[in-house]
């Protein structure tokens, strides 16, 4: 899939009501993209639905992406890690895939990166975007490094707080995504924020890593 998939269908809402992203049935309104199918066509899916529930049986890595863009919304996700912890992550602004390699060569799509996993949930990765951060301790920098989204940046947001459920345990995550400003909360807790970010719409999407996590409710609503 090329980078300029996303952008090439790249369809604006601002909602006025809510927007129920995952119907429960299957993945209507929603591709994946799968980085190993590009070489190995039989890649195995990365999401299965199951239940009412998408669920990541861990057999390869990859992105759900919603086919819509949003502007001026809040997002709801509820998410479950298995007791073996794991996680992947939440991702808004999407907006081209495969922008960034890391040193164990996944690809990643250019977005702000939400953690759900384990330890981590709520910390964010900017990926080529960025967002700005008031208190610097929140922003760590090795030398030589300034803040911003690309592979030589500082784009580690550190959360405020750990608001994670146990393990096994349901929990919500909700995103304020309000012009160019930017609030997290998990099971109602603001764990964190930032604002001047480089973009201010994008799609949504969910990072599938080699570790099981379920989805059960994906939702968008006007502010």
């Amino acid at each position: 899939m090329s980078n300029s998939a996303v952008i090439s269908t790249l369809e604006i809402v601002e909602p006025t009501e809510k927007i129920v992203l995952f119907n429960g049935k299957d993945l209507s309104g929603w591709f994946s993209d799968i980085p190993a199918r590009d070489e190995d066509p039989s890649s195995p899916d990365i999401v299965e639905v199951t239940d009412g529930v998408i669920v990541t049986p861990g057999k390869a890595v990859g992105h759900l992406v919603s086919e819509k863009a949003f502007r001026n919304y809040r997002l709801e996700v509820d998410y479950r890690l298995s007791g073996e912890g794991g996680g992947g992550s939440i991702l808004v602004h999407v907006s081209k895939l495969r922008m960034l390699r890391t040193k164990s060569k996944n690809i990643f799509p250019q977005s702000l990166d939400v953690k759900i996993r384990h330890h981590d949930a709520g910390d964010i990765y900017c990926i080529i975007d960025n967002i700005l951060c008031d208190n610097p301790e929140r922003r760590p920098l090795e030398k030589g490094q300034k803040p911003g989204g690309g592979d030589q940046d500082g784009r580690h947001i550190v959360k405020i707080v750990d608001a994670e459920a146990p393990l096994g345990e349901w929990n919500r995550m909700a995103f304020e995504c309000k012009g160019r400003a930017l609030r997290i909360w998990l099971n109602g807790v603001l764990i964190n924020d930032g604002y001047d970010c480089t973009t201010d719409h994008g799609k949504v999407a969910l990072q599938v890593t080699e570790q099981r996590v379920e989805f059960r409710r994906v939702e968008v609503f006007p502010l």
